[in-house]
């Protein structure tokens, strides 16, 4: 319990590209005991130390997602970020898509695509 284990989200896949530091991820967690997606899905992000650029509702597949576009500087670099948060039967789901932002604009659109096709 406490603030620091309400951000742990355990992954559960991640894919990377064999080019370069592309990646898809999904991570789950019980969900929070009160609150909405959105401020689940804005808590998990903002203690990551990401940047929202933009935060908007959507649909992965028939499930209602909040969807993030993010940015986070590492030691690797600065990365341009996707993500969807979806509840799943009382689970918090956080799909994560990422590369380098100077490589977004080729890789972004694919990513993209490769995030907002997932079904529970």
């Amino acid at each position: 319990t406490g603030a620091e284990s309400r951000v742990v989200l355990p992954t559960l896949f991640v894919a990377v590209a064999a080019y370069g530091a592309l990646v898809f991820s999904a991570a789950a967690r019980p969900g929070y005991e009160g609150g909405t997606l959105q401020q689940w899905a804005m808590y998990a992000v903002s203690s990551q130390g990401m940047r929202v650029t933009g935060a908007y509702a959507g649909r992965l597949g028939d499930v209602d997602a909040v969807l993030f576009d993010a940015t986070q500087t590492t030691e690797a670099g600065e990365f341009t970020l996707l993500l969807a948060a979806i509840e799943d039967g009382g689970r918090f789901v956080m799909l994560t898509a990422m590369g380098p932002t100077d490589l977004w604009g080729s890789a972004g659109p694919l990513l993209r695509r490769v995030l907002t096709s997932f079904r529970l």
